[in-house]
């Protein structure tokens, strides 16, 4: 006994070694991830970023970070959302050329962290979890470098899932829910549409879901609502200020572009079967996500069966109900966007709006596979409802001579490369008032032909194409190129006219539809 000293007893770890054993896991994949990323493209230009220099979105973003860098608050130099330029600015000195290598790992790092906790409040082990992680970025391949290529969704996606970490930490645990806590949720809750505006609905989702859960337990008062409302107004004043000094009271040019193409949510059934099911009816090219994705269907059946049978313990199936709410309104909004097309999503790289949901669809995915045979009925009941509802899509079929079309067809021979094309400001004159291209419908080439597909509404009877466009037809600053010198100019008609119908067939993700990747 008299080796013993009087303090000799359980250790308490440090911060730094709490800090080291929470964040181990999730930097080491990091590190992995950057390290791949290395041998697919070369460090040159992983470090560089040579490969995205020419791509419009990424040079806007550059032109951006290096203006604020440099104290220049031209609006010139500014289309996109200020944040996520802005906080690359320290990292200019570092890498002039790439300053968003560094914010992009970080993003993915507490990524990587956010979806451990999510798993674990799932009941989902961290070795699993990170299978998960490593299945859903390295399928398709397009999702591969998504994370360490400039986009404002890298931002968002690490907010968000640190937020869904948070809400599972805030509403499964049993510590009493402080106002600082509720103060540092709202924050990052706030800064989501400070990074991607349209990214609103999903901390919008997670905050009434917090707020609600909270109200249920009783413990909500006057402080917590203090310290949310004090803790949102802290980033959107600061963004506030710094979006006066760069446009003064009005609104940026790339916000009165995206108002003026604007969402449509009667037509979701026919952005949901094009996006996800089946464009060839109405696109000459591509394939749907379930089709490039399938294993999608799996994480949409996992999703059905954990609505219905629960995550393993009751409390936990109101939270992972919130998380794929927020996650389904998050994709309603996108597909209602009009200018969110099959085209954009494969040949403009669209695809990267969805890299924040397929983790979590791989989770859902898991606890299928691990709870079926405990749940067996919950279980067949959710894949037999993913089947048939990825069997559904809507089909092109004769429009009649007195009924509106989505889709009409010109005969026209394509002059210009196929971006000429598809951007051109082009028109349609009808009895419903004209359309323009981009804005209100969509020129697709198509061989000898151009497709003209309706997005904000259908084409009337009557309706004919005008290929130089029609002088006074008000085009936002920063729409589409100039008009294209097709032949002729003057006002073409239809060679077919073709309407919606719904249809029922075999999911195109078991190889039964028609693809073309563009």
């Amino acid at each position: 006994m008299g080796g013993l000293r009087q303090n000799d007893g359980p250790q308490v770890p440090s911060q730094l070694a709490v800090w080291w054993r929470d964040w181990r896991p999730a930097l080491i994949a990091t590190l992995v991830y950057l390290l791949l990323c290395m041998l697919k493209s070369g460090p040159v230009e992983l470090f560089t970023g040579s490969r995205w220099h020419g791509w419009f979105d990424q040079g806007q973003y550059l032109r951006s970070t290096l203006a604020l860098a440099h104290g220049n608050l031209s609006p010139d130099n500014h289309w996109y959302p200020l944040l996520y330029p802005l906080l690359a600015v320290p990292f200019v000195p570092l890498m002039p050329d790439n300053p968003y290598l560094p914010l992009d790992l970080i993003c993915v790092a507490v990524m990587v962290r956010a979806l451990i906790r999510v798993a674990a409040h799932l009941g989902i082990g961290q070795r699993a979890a990170l299978i998960i992680l490593l299945l859903s970025i390295a399928w398709p391949p397009q999702l591969w470098q998504a994370w360490v290529q400039p986009w404002t969704t890298t931002l968002s996606a690490a907010l968000i899932w640190w937020l869904m970490a948070r809400a599972g930490d805030l509403t499964l645990g049993e510590a009493p829910v402080r106002p600082r806590d509720v103060a540092g949720f709202v924050f990052v809750a706030a800064l989501v549409p400070l990074a991607r505006p349209a990214d609103i609905v999903v901390p919008a989702t997670l905050c009434l879901f917090l707020a609600a859960l909270l109200a249920r337990r009783g413990v909500l008062n006057r402080r917590h609502v203090a310290a949310a409302i004090i803790a949102a107004a802290m980033p959107i004043l600061g963004y506030l200020a710094l979006h006066v000094s760069i446009y003064g009271a009005a609104l940026s040019d790339y916000t009165q572009l995206s108002v003026a193409i604007g969402t449509r949510f009667a037509d979701l059934g026919w952005k949901m079967s094009i996006l996800f099911v089946d464009p060839s009816p109405w696109f000459p090219r591509g394939t749907g996500l379930l089709t490039r994705i399938p294993w999608i269907v799996l994480g949409l059946a996992g999703s059905l069966f954990v609505l219905l049978h629960g995550a393993g313990e009751p409390r936990r199936r109101g939270y992972a109900a919130c998380l794929l709410f927020a996650a389904a309104s998050y994709v309603l909004v996108l597909a209602a966007y009009i200018d969110l097309l099959p085209t954009g999503l494969w040949r403009f790289n669209g695809l990267h709006y969805f890299k924040w949901i397929l983790p979590l669809l791989g989770l859902m995915a898991w606890l299928l596979v691990r709870d079926a045979r405990a749940a067996r009925g919950y279980a067949i009941a959710a894949v037999t409802g993913a089947f048939l509802l990825t069997g559904l899509r809507l089909v092109a079929v004769p429009a009649g001579a007195d009924e509106s079309a989505r889709r009409i067809d010109v005969i026209a021979p394509p002059q210009g490369d196929w971006a000429t094309i598809y951007f051109a400001r082009s028109a349609i004159t009808g009895p419903t008032g004209p359309m323009r291209n981009v804005f209100e419908y969509r020129q697709v080439p198509d061989g000898g032909q151009i497709r003209l597909l309706g997005l904000r509404r259908d084409f009337a009877p009557g309706a004919k194409w005008v290929p130089n466009g029609i002088a006074g037809l008000d085009w936002p600053a920063g729409g589409p190129g100039t008009t294209a010198p097709f032949a002729p100019p003057a006002p073409v008609a239809p060679v077919a006219r073709w309407k919606t119908q719904l249809s029922w067939g075999l999911p195109c993700w078991l190889g039964t539809c028609r693809a073309q990747p563009l």
